[in-house]
């Protein structure tokens, strides 16, 4: 009697590689509209400020904390694209404190929203010696067909 016995050994090595691939596309729309920069308005004097936006407001406006504007302030912005007026915020004491646009004279109830003040003219901003208040904020749209 003969006896055979067989070993087989079998290796099997197995590699699996896995590639993530991420693509992000940007599309960017360019609309043509009447205005066509960010800042309509530039400061030129005065302690007013102009934020990111192009929006402008008094001196201290923070609706948030309650600040008041000081007495006795007084701004300027030139007028660089002719742009309507928003009004998102106007408490000024009626009366005495005033933004001036296009030679007219804004304060309390009467706002400059909608205005369009005329290119290279000064937008103003005057507070008497007495009543301060949160002041203002007024923002920009692009002229529409009934500007």
């Amino acid at each position: 009697t003969t006896t055979t016995t067989t070993t087989t050994t079998t290796t099997t090595t197995t590699t699996t590689t896995t590639t993530t691939t991420t693509t992000t596309t940007t599309a960017t729309t360019t609309t043509a509209t009447t205005a066509t920069s960010v800042q309509p308005w530039e400061l030129i004097a005065g302690s007013c400020k102009v934020d990111a936006a192009g929006c402008i407001s008094s001196p201290n406006y923070d609706p948030f904390l309650g600040s008041l504007y000081p007495d006795h302030s007084a701004c300027s912005f030139n007028v660089k694209e002719k742009v309507a007026m928003e009004v998102e915020d106007f408490n000024v004491e009626a009366g005495y404190d005033f933004v001036i646009v296009n030679g007219v004279q804004f304060s309390s109830s009467s706002t400059p929203h909608g205005k369009v003040p005329e290119p290279n003219s000064i937008i103003e901003w005057t507070a008497d010696y007495s009543v301060t208040m949160t002041g203002f904020k007024i923002c920009h749209r692009p002229l529409g067909p009934c500007d």
